[in-house]
C-alpha cells in the first residue's frame, strides 16, 4: 500500500498482469483437462459477472456508509463549532426580515 499515485498505478498494473497470467494458465489447464471450450468459456463469463456484481454491491455499500459517516461528522462539527445553528437561534433571526417567504 502506498500513497504515491504513480507507484499505486504500477502496483495496480502488476496486479492486473499477474491476474491475467494466472487466469490464462488456469483456463489452459481446464481446456486441456475437460476439452469443452464453450462450457469453460461460459463458466468463466458467469464467474466474472458474479465477481463484478459483488464488487459493485460492495462499492455501493461502502459509499453509502461513507456518506452516512460524513453526515454524522458534519452534524457533530456544526454542533461544536456553530452552537447557534444547533440551538435553533437561526430561526429567530429570520423573523426580522420583511418580504421573505
Amino acid at each position: 500500500m502506498t500513497t504515491d499515485p504513480f507507484q499505486q498505478h504500477l502496483e495496480d498494473f502488476t496486479d492486473g498482469v499477474l491476474a491475467a497470467v494466472c487466469g490464462l494458465s488456469i483456463l489452459g489447464a481446464l481446456l486441456n483437462t475437460l476439452g469443452r471450450p464453450l462450457v469453460i468459456g461460459l463458466g468463466c463469463v458467469v464467474v466474472a459477472a458474479f465477481i463484478n456484481a459483488a464488487r459493485w454491491v460492495a462499492r455501493w455499500l461502502r459509499e453509502r456508509r461513507e456518506d452516512a459517516a460524513d453526515t454524522l461528522a458534519g452534524a457533530a462539527w456544526r454542533a461544536q463549532h456553530m452552537p447557534g445553528l444547533a440551538a435553533g437561534m437561526d430561526a429567530d433571526r429570520g423573523r426580522d426580515r420583511v418580504g421573505v417567504a
